[in-house]
């Protein structure tokens, strides 16, 4: 989730939904068919990991709530500002 001022010239959005998607499939490609544990060094490559990995990319260009990563249908990680 991202926080921030509505923008007007993107529909009141916080941020431009296009761009964000591309962002996300960025970086989800990054670790697709990858070891993860190569790809993430110093980090367990679990979903707690991965959304920790996730909040580190993506802070730098947002002001962020929480990320979170689903690992299954039920159960999911979740990086919360602090």
């Amino acid at each position: 989730m991202v926080q921030g001022d509505p923008d007007p010239d993107i529909f009141n959005f916080v941020v431009d939904p296009k761009v964000f998607h591309e962002r996300l499939d960025a970086l989800v490609a990054e670790l697709a068919n990858r070891h993860l544990n190569e790809m993430m060094p110093g980090v367990i490559p679990s979903a707690q990991g991965i959304a920790i990995w996730f909040w580190e990319r993506l802070a730098l260009q947002y002001q962020l709530d929480e990320v979170k990563v689903w690992q299954d249908d039920v159960e999911a990680a979740l990086r919360r500002e602090s």
